[in-house]
């Protein structure tokens, strides 16, 4: 078998050109002429009124029922969804909570609620709180320290001077 050369080719298409070309062309016509109008007026006589009247209900009625349908089965497939995960294998089982531990915890948290008040409490019991004890009931306000009144700490030192500018 040989491979035809390209006047061969060419010839063949311009024989089946010539043969296909009037029957086309016929075609064509009757599309544009007769076809496409028929079409065109039932389509505006028939179906485009029959269309609207499907829209109308397909908002008014059928949108609002499959809305509220899947409103309705939407959490109960989910939860059925995630059980039959769950069965199959695909997904583990969400884990159980302790029943005390909310209990528990709030327990620690007023305790030490209770802790903090009572740390809060007792150095405020006195009504002096503002001496510390070494100094307290020595000097009275307006008056400074001698240094001999404050146990280890020496006449010089930078702390005898502070208390001093707290009692000017």
């Amino acid at each position: 078998m040989t491979r035809p050369s390209a006047r061969a080719v060419r010839r063949t298409a311009n024989d089946l050109s010539d043969q296909m070309a009037p029957h086309v062309s016929h075609a064509r016509d009757v599309m544009v002429d007769t076809v496409l109008p028929r079409a065109r007026d039932t389509m505006v006589d028939t179906v485009l009124p029959r269309a609207r009247d499907a829209k109308d209900v397909m908002v008014d009625t059928v949108l609002p029922k499959a809305k509220d349908t899947m409103e309705t089965v939407l959490p109960k497939a989910k939860a059925a969804g995630v059980g039959l995960a769950i069965r199959a294998g695909l997904a583990e089982p969400p884990k159980k909570r302790h029943p005390f531990r909310k209990a528990a915890v709030l327990g620690v948290v007023a305790v030490g609620a209770y802790a903090a008040w009572n740390a809060w409490r007792l150095p405020h019991a006195s009504e002096d709180w503002t001496q510390s004890d070494g100094t307290a009931g020595s000097a009275r306000p307006g008056e400074s320290p001698d240094a001999a009144e404050v146990p280890g700490v020496p006449a010089d030192s930078t702390r005898l001077a502070f208390c001093r500018t707290l009692n000017a």
